[in-house]
């Protein structure tokens, strides 16, 4: 029988492949909506307000404890961005953190005017352990950062 995805004459069997595909793992956090949060200046704290975990699978997303903890371990792509706007000539930082150390993925971005929204973004390959939390902290040159959206995906290779 011919499994999806497999060329003629591939020799794996179905119980192998489902084996393999139950081997992903991936699962993020979402913010969907405008979330305030009140910051102590040039200090980074965890970036809170997440609404809602997205789908995951071998991972457990906590959108309530603003982190994602990981299961199996390997080498993970993860991504991150966010809009957010905060006042005029704020600088607004965003650091991956696994553990509460920094995972060297970071990202920021200046306000040029009050109400401006801005953007950031960050990607990356990182070496996970079982048992890891993920999370993004945040430092902003002012007080306050309001999250239009963001979302953080953390996808297995």
């Amino acid at each position: 029988m011919a499994i999806p995805g497999n060329f003629p004459g591939d020799r794996r069997s179905d119980s192998l492949w489902e084996n393999l595909h139950s081997m992903n793992t991936y699962g993020g956090l979402l913010n969907t909506g405008s979330t305030a949060q009140t910051l102590v200046s040039n200090t980074a704290e965890i970036l809170e307000g997440w609404t809602a975990d997205m789908p995951s699978r071998n991972m457990t997303p906590a959108f309530g404890s603003d982190n994602v903890t990981v299961i199996v371990p390997g080498d993970y792509f993860i991504s991150f961005q966010s809009s957010f706007n905060a006042a005029n000539g704020v600088t607004i930082t965003y650091d991956l953190r696994v553990n509460d150390v920094s995972a060297d993925l970071r990202c920021y971005r200046v306000l040029n005017s009050n109400n401006d929204v801005g953007s950031a973004s960050f990607n990356g390959i990182v070496s996970l352990s079982s048992g890891d939390v993920v999370t993004v902290y945040v430092t902003s040159t002012g007080t306050t950062v309001t999250i239009d959206e963001a979302q953080l995906s953390i996808m297995h290779l």
